[in-house]
């Protein structure tokens, strides 16, 4: 039996690669809530660090830390001079991005960096073990859950204590540390011939029970083991080696794309969704008046010339009419976009695929130039009722915001799966940040 985690020390590989393969603001989160499970894969987030240059700090600092087997104290340390420098510590007055609500927060603190490190090594740490798990499990494959010593340790915890399970077991796909907000369990690999825990002892244990949990932030409803924190009930290792194992014939992205897809295996689209009430195709509009479109545009987003609109993800961007004209290097506008005639009819559905899209895709891509651009490209399939379903809008970074660069419906319209791969490959590529549960 291997001994107790430790953070410090060399690290191992995968434990690093963990936190190093997260986006660093691709998404934002005002409550813990906001983010569950799986999505902390590919988006590095904390709660109310809802600017670029704090998460990257932080993110910055773990990474340190992991690689330099630093403790907690030293992490705080180091990082505590910059938050505080950036006002990012203390109490403060921050606007709900949901319900645009003021309220009284609690930015950072010695307490608040407690929990950042200690959750971020933890789940780095078992998402390292289980991929090494996994590779041993030839040899060892079994796994045995230990509860270790605390102050106010949860019961279940302590009942868990020595069950030892097959690696290929549902309950390692509930139970596998952490299981919750300070956990300090840990799982060890066995060799072939170890006592196996039965199915009957399981059931008098209580493993099986569980809880219903409904995110007030979310409206989801899921069935939680008693015991679990919710938001810690699932495996991350399982989770990330599903997320990251490369598909048998490698998905190319477009050349100007930089580094792979994440997931590496494009999920499939979802279906077309019916057109939401107060939304529908403006055939009226006809013309290539830029003004007019935007009007129509803007009207659903609820947002004017030149205002901020906080996307699905908590994260701002500024909206204005520039999205549907062309404009030059310099940023001036030399009238509207030559297909606009084409688009004009879908400003509501486009305006849609802003407010509530199917998925929201973060990639650093390369210029003619040699200069690297960030973009952020919003997906949504929705039934246009004219044979268009595939709705995308790119937005590029300019001086720390978010500026809307084009919005179309991409392919021919009587193809819907021309429509796909056209979106498929040029607008689902780069990391995907944001996926709409259905």
């Amino acid at each position: 039996m291997t001994a107790i985690v430790s953070f410090q020390g060399r690290p191992p590989a995968q434990a690093v690669a963990y936190l190093e393969d997260k986006v660093v603001g691709g998404r934002f989160s005002f409550d813990w809530r906001d983010v569950d499970r799986e999505e902390h894969l590919r988006a590095f987030v904390v709660a109310k660090a809802m600017t670029a240059d704090i998460l990257a700090d932080l993110h910055g600092g773990l990474l340190t830390a992991i690689k330099e087997g630093q403790g907690g104290a030293k992490f705080a340390r180091e990082i505590t001079p910059l938050l505080q420098a950036k006002g990012w510590w203390g109490k403060a007055l921050q606007a709900d991005p949901e319900t645009g609500v003021q309220q009284l927060v609690q930015l950072g603190s010695p307490a608040r960096l407690r929990t950042i490190f200690d959750v971020n090594m933890r789940m780095a740490h078992a998402a390292g073990r289980w991929e090494r798990f996994t590779r041993s499990a030839a040899t060892r494959p079994f796994l045995t859950y230990h509860h270790t010593r605390q102050e106010r340790p949860r019961p279940e915890h302590v009942v868990w204590d020595g069950i030892t399970l097959p690696i290929g077991h549902i309950f390692w796909s509930t139970h596998y540390c952490p299981n919750g907000w300070g956990c300090k369990c840990f799982i060890t690999s066995e060799r072939s011939g170890a006592a196996v825990t039965s199915q009957a002892e399981l059931e008098r244990l209580g493993v099986g029970e569980t809880t219903t949990y409904r995110n007030k932030r979310t409206g989801e409803v899921r069935q939680v083991p008693v015991g679990i924190d919710p938001g810690f009930d699932y495996n991350v290792g399982q989770a990330r080696m599903a997320n990251f194992v490369p598909p048998p014939v490698p998905e190319r992205q477009r050349p100007a794309v930089q580094g792979e897809r994440l997931p590496r295996s494009l999920p499939a689209a979802p279906r077309p969704r019916a057109l939401p009430s107060g939304v529908r195709l403006r055939e009226d509009l006809g013309g290539g008046d830029a003004q007019t479109v935007f009007e129509a545009f803007s009207k659903v987003l609820g947002t004017g010339e030149g205002e901020v609109f906080v996307d699905r993800a908590q994260v701002p961007l500024v909206i204005g009419r520039r999205i549907f004209e062309r404009h030059t290097a310099d940023g001036i506008s030399t009238g509207a976009k030559d297909h606009l005639v084409g688009r004009a009819a879908y400003a509501e559905i486009l305006a849609q695929a802003i407010k509530d899209p199917d998925e929201i895709w973060h990639s650093l891509q390369s210029r003619g130039d040699s200069s690297s651009m960030l973009v952020r490209n919003y997906v949504a399939w929705i039934n246009a009722g004219d044979r268009r379903e595939a709705f995308v809008a790119s937005f590029h970074s300019r001086e720390g915001l978010w500026w809307g660069t084009t919005a179309y419906p991409p392919g021919k319209r009587k193809k819907p799966s021309d429509q796909r791969n056209q979106t498929d490959g040029a607008f689902r590529v780069g990391a995907l940040v944001y996926r709409r549960k259905e």
